[in-house]
């Protein structure tokens, strides 16, 4: 199962919430300089219909959580008939065979399928290590893809924001008037799901850069 039946009454790492503002900025370049002069940039705001923390739960507290939004999944995926059976596979470890779609695995050199089947732990890696695909449900509203009537969304690693507020505290500390935090949540991972999330998590930000396997080599 990817969702737990119950909800506890804290927020935990990988839960479904409502409710909260997400933000991007866009600037032109840096601001360097005191200088008065124009600046260009652009603050867009939203409020997604879910989003998912993304702050370990034993970190969640003190006024602050990080979340990421929720978002449909990318039509591409369809492409490949392993992710079309199951979107949830993106979640798990794959050959590097399992991770393109057939007709492209073929029109590679033999020499860079053998180097790609090499990678990883028993040749298995994460693909599209930035994203984590989340299980529909009753409460997500379904959308088509690729003639696919599906309600799957996905998380995207790298657009993680700080929340602020003052009734998110840790369990022993809330107190009644910070029910709203928790009236917030909607959707609870299972241990095994919550584990796949903070092991993708973690292998995104673990990744080693090509120039510094080459230093310490």
């Amino acid at each position: 199962m990817f969702y737990q039946e119950g909800l506890d009454r804290v927020l935990r790492f990988g839960d479904v919430v409502r409710g909260y503002i997400s933000s991007s900025l866009t600037i032109k370049k840096p601001i360097l300089s005191n200088q008065r002069k124009e600046h260009s940039y652009k603050i867009d705001i939203e409020v997604p219909q879910y989003s998912v923390v993304l702050t370990p739960c034993c970190s969640i507290g003190d006024n602050t959580i990080t979340l990421t939004p929720l978002m449909r999944v990318f039509s591409s995926f369809f492409k490949n008939p392993y992710f079309a059976e199951s979107l949830l596979r993106i979640n798990q470890e794959m050959t590097a065979e399992q991770a393109v779609p057939p007709k492209d695995w073929k029109k590679l050199p033999e020499e860079e399928r053998l180097k790609r089947l090499q990678v990883g732990k028993a040749g298995k890696e994460y693909a599209f290590a930035e994203y984590f695909i989340y299980a529909g449900n009753d409460i997500f509203d379904e959308y088509e893809v690729k003639k696919n009537t599906i309600k799957n969304y996905m998380i995207d690693f790298k657009n993680v924001q700080v929340l602020k507020c003052s009734l998110i505290k840790r369990p022993e500390m809330a107190q009644l008037e910070d029910t709203p935090i928790i009236d917030s949540k909607v959707l609870q991972l299972t241990v095994e799901a919550r584990r796949n999330l903070r092991e993708k998590l973690a292998a995104y930000y673990a990744r080693v850069p090509a120039e510094d396997t080459i230093l310490e080599e």
